[in-house]
């Protein structure tokens, strides 16, 4: 996963980006999940969809640099007064797709490795960062089955909010409140238990997990990703390859490098490679 987030963090050429979102999309889609979270991750996404849309518009409507004319907006509009350009689209895209990009890799990485085999997986030194990154994995899949409960139950009520874009924000909004407390209950359960086990006190007698052994599925996965990110941030600071973009003045196809597009189809290796 951080291998990925290097990527998407580094990689603004927009070429570049459609190949890491179908790679790591091919992992994302052949990962198995239990059924009660496709739909929790496939909102999650859905966010980051929405996140791009958002980007592009906020950033037509502010950024009214660039030669190509899409349509005018009369002046006399505070701020977002002024041309609407195809360049200013393509940037909000682009930095939308980084967005996109650190989501989906997050919940690739969640459906591929479990908290626990994960915790496994580090050394004992490590076993209060284990406990933070297990918490951290398990927050949205724990969240999204917390709001699917939710729903049933005001559904089993008879509550209905209607359709279309009111009914969804009204029941969106009815969701919430009721999340957010269970969230915070579910924390002080959660802290509570830390506490009652010593978290965190180094006199105190750990537990001792049964340490998971790195199997040549992982070393290679493993590999796979350090080369990968290995080589795009060797291009990033020695700039053998191009991997910005820059729109702006005019829209020009940004450059693309064959080598390049090999090193992030890389990332789909843990869809056909054994783990």
């Amino acid at each position: 996963m951080a291998s990925v987030l290097a990527a998407a963090s580094l990689i603004k050429n927009p070429l570049y980006q459609i190949i890491l979102l179908g790679a790591v999309g091919v992992v994302f889609t052949a990962s198995p999940r239990p059924a009660d979270q496709s739909r929790v991750w496939g909102s999650f996404l859905k966010l980051g969809l929405a996140f791009i849309l958002i980007s592009l518009i906020y950033n037509v409507l502010i950024s009214h640099t660039g030669e190509t004319i899409l349509l005018k907006i009369p002046q006399w509009a505070p701020i977002i007064g002024g041309n609407v350009t195809a360049e200013a689209a393509v940037f909000g895209a682009v930095f939308g797709l980084t967005f996109l990009l650190g989501m989906l890799g997050f919940a690739a990485f969640n459906l591929q490795v479990r908290a626990v085999e994960l915790v496994r997986l580090l050394p004992r030194a490590w076993r209060s960062a284990a406990t933070v990154i297990s918490v951290t994995f398990s927050f949205i899949p724990a969240t999204g089955a917390a709001a699917a409960e939710i729903q049933e139950a005001q559904l089993i009520r008879g509550l209905d909010y209607g359709g279309g874009v009111a009914g969804r924000v009204k029941r969106a909004g009815a969701v919430l409140t009721p999340l957010v407390v269970t969230g915070l209950e579910k924390a002080i359960t959660t802290a509570e238990s830390m506490e009652s086990r010593a978290y965190g006190n180094p006199a105190a007698a750990s537990v001792r997990l049964e340490r998971e052994p790195w199997t040549a599925g992982n070393l290679v996965l493993l590999g796979t990703a350090l080369a990968a990110v290995s080589a795009i941030v060797a291009a990033s600071v020695t700039g053998w390859a191009s991997l910005g973009y820059q729109p702006y003045p005019v829209l020009t196809a940004p450059a693309f490098n064959p080598l390049i597009g090999f090193v992030l189809c890389l990332y789909a290796v843990p869809a056909v490679w054994p783990n």
